[in-house]
């Protein structure tokens, strides 16, 4: 069955479905696809309607009983958690970033206290997912930064992965953005690595530390 998807849609396959009905009346069938004759007239196979034309009749009504919610009237889906407060990450191990403060969230994906480090999609679709991790100065180590996908289905991805090799000596953040088709329950986390040999503290900020998502279908 085909989905109607906007009002001009809709407006077509009432146009459709009107002509259709216009048509059986011309032919005059009855409700049960019968055409009505006088007494004495021949009857043929022409003179019923099959499953068939049934089916092709009543498709766009039943597209119409059960129409896709048009996005254009609705809210867009976005949500930008960052962090407020730095966070001690540990040398040689991926590390969630807990995100305790959020610029903007739409339909309330994220918690600023209760599992942080997450934003949870409600509303199936294709989004745009970001992660960044700004960690301060060090002459040491390497630095990584991948945003990851946990998907209610089952298993995970690492998405928008970023590596720099030789160590800043200045503050220095990184970050990755990628589309993915995320289903509801499915949540994205943002992860960091170092390599300095001891803990290595990130850069807080709205611009510095972040994970963010838009649906853009």
């Amino acid at each position: 069955m085909r989905v109607i998807r906007t009002i001009e849609e809709a407006a077509t396959q009432i146009k459709i479905l009107t002509d259709r009905l216009d048509a059986i009346e011309t032919r005059n069938i009855d409700l049960h696809g019968r055409r009505l004759v006088n007494a004495g007239e021949a009857v043929d196979a022409s003179d019923y309607i099959t499953q068939a034309g049934v089916n092709k009749l009543i498709d766009p009504f039943q597209s119409l009983l059960t129409p896709t919610p048009i996005r254009e009237n609705a809210p867009p889906v976005i949500c930008k958690a960052y962090q407020n407060t730095l966070q001690s990450v540990g040398s040689g191990s991926w590390t969630a970033l807990a995100l305790d403060a959020t610029s903007i969230d739409t339909q309330s994906l994220h918690s600023n206290v209760t599992n942080n480090t997450r934003i949870t999609i409600k509303t199936p679709g294709y989004y745009l997912v970001s992660g960044r991790c700004a960690f301060v100065g060090s002459n040491l180590g390497e630095r990584g930064v991948y945003s990851k996908i946990t998907f209610a289905a089952g298993g995970s991805v690492q998405s928008g992965y970023a590596f720099q090799p030789t160590a800043p000596v200045s503050a220095n953040g990184m970050g990755g953005i990628d589309v993915h088709k995320l289903a509801a329950g499915d949540y994205v986390e943002v992860y960091s690595f170092q390599s300095t040999g001891g803990n290595l503290n990130t850069s807080p900020g709205i611009y510095a530390t972040y994970l963010f998502v838009v649906q853009i279908l």
